[in-house]
This record gives C-alpha cells, structure tokens and sequence, in this order.
C-alpha cells in the first residue's frame, strides 16, 4: 500500500497466470493470492524527492501525475544551497526519461559553469546526459524541462 498525499492505493497480482501473463489485477480490490503476495515498496523517487524538498532552501513540493504508459519522470535534488528541478517527458518508452532522472542531477553539479554560469552548465548537463544515453543504447526518448536555482 503505498500512501501518497491521503490516497491509498493497493496492487494486486495474479500468480495464477503463467509468468508472461502476470499482471495486476485490480486496484484497491481484494483478490485472493495464489502464490507468494507481491508488496510493491515506496518508490526510491518519492523518497528521493520528498527529501530534496525537505532540505531545499525554497518552500517545494510537487505532485507527479503519470497517465497510462508511466513514461514520465521526475527530479527534484540539491548539493548544498542549490536546488535542481527537473520533469522528463518521455517518448515510446520511460527508459531514457528514467536514465535522465537518476544521471542528470550530478551531471549538473560537476559541471564547470555551475553555479557561475547556471544556462551553460543545464545545457552542457543535458547534452551530456543525451549522449550517454545514445551510448547505452536506450529504446525511445525524452523531452526534458529543468530549472535550477
């Protein structure tokens, strides 16, 4: 049961189904489990972002509200008085969107315009962060909104 902002939502799996059918079932619904009950844990990117707005200098929140295909990602992270904001819009697949949301961070903070030069360094960062994953070869694509402060 994951608990986000007073909305419970609970996933249930059907182990009855041979492993390349599996797939959930229902929301918040009771299904009997056939197997070993699957608990889906909290996603490392809630907690990873409900702790950058706890340490930013800025008042923050945010509030992902991904459609059907779960493509999009988002990013909030900060490296001492700095805050890095950031939503990857992704295409076919969410493989470069969440590549990007894991990457794009330090890529930012190691770049040698931040903070003097905060454009120079989003951009470099987001070149960067688009050719490493050319190098991984990674199926679809992302458009990608950034702000740092």
């Amino acid at each position: 049961v994951f608990d986000l902002s007073a909305m419970s939502v609970q996933m249930d799996w059907d182990f009855g189904s041979p492993r390349s059918e599996r797939r959930a079932t229902s929301w918040a619904s009771p299904v009997k489990h056939l197997g070993t009950p699957c608990t889906p844990t909290r996603p490392a990117w809630l907690s990873r972002c409900e702790a950058a707005c706890a340490r930013s200098r800025f008042p923050c929140s945010f509030a992902l509200n991904q459609g059907n295909k779960s493509e999009d990602r988002l990013l909030i992270d900060c490296c001492e008085d700095d805050v890095l904001w950031a939503v990857f819009d992704g295409h076919r697949s969410s493989a470069v969107s969440g590549y990007a949301s894991l990457v794009f961070a330090s890529l930012v903070w190691s770049q040698a315009g931040w903070p003097s030069r905060p454009g120079e360094a989003l951009r470099s960062a987001l070149e960067a962060c688009n050719e490493q994953a050319r190098d991984e070869m990674l199926e679809g694509g992302s458009t990608a909104v950034a702000v740092a402060s």
